[in-house]
C-alpha cells in the first residue's frame, strides 16, 4: 500500500516493524525475555490471568512507538508528539508505582485472623 507517494519511507517503516517483532520473538524463544509476562499477572490464588492494565500499557506503548517511528520517517516530527510520548510513559510509570505502593500498604494492614474483624463489636 502506497501512502501519498512515500513508498520508500513506507517500506522502511514496514521493515522496521517486522524487525522489531522478529527481535522480540527471537529473544522470547531464547528465553531472555518472556512475552507472556507482558500480558499476564498472577493473582492472589496463584492463577495466571490476563492483566488488563498490562495489556493496555503494551498496546499504548506499541501504538505510540509505531506512530513515533512513522512520523520520524515522514520527517514531520513535532515537539508536541515527543512531549506526549515521554509524558505518557512518565504518567504510566507513576501510576504503576502508585498502585504497587497502595497495594502493598493494604496487604500489610490486613489482619492475620479475618474472623476477628467479622466478630468485632463496632
Amino acid at each position: 500500500m502506497r501512502l501519498l507517494g512515500y513508498w520508500p519511507a513506507d517500506f522502511v517503516f514496514a521493515l522496521g516493524v517486522a524487525l522489531m517483532l522478529a527481535v522480540l520473538w527471537l529473544l522470547h524463544l531464547r528465553g531472555q525475555i518472556n512475552l507472556v509476562d507482558c500480558l499476564t499477572a498472577t493473582d492472589r490464588h496463584g492463577i495466571v490471568r490476563t492483566d488488563a492494565r498490562k495489556l493496555i500499557e503494551l498496546a499504548t506503548w506499541y501504538t505510540l512507538t509505531l506512530g513515533f517511528v512513522y512520523i520520524v520517517i515522514q520527517d514531520k516530527l513535532t515537539e508536541w508528539y515527543v512531549m506526549a510520548y515521554i509524558g505518557g510513559a512518565t504518567v504510566t510509570r507513576y501510576l504503576r508505582d502508585r498502585e504497587q505502593r497502595l497495594s502493598s500498604a493494604s496487604t500489610r494492614q490486613r489482619p492475620d485472623n479475618p474472623d476477628r474483624i467479622a466478630n468485632a463489636p463496632f
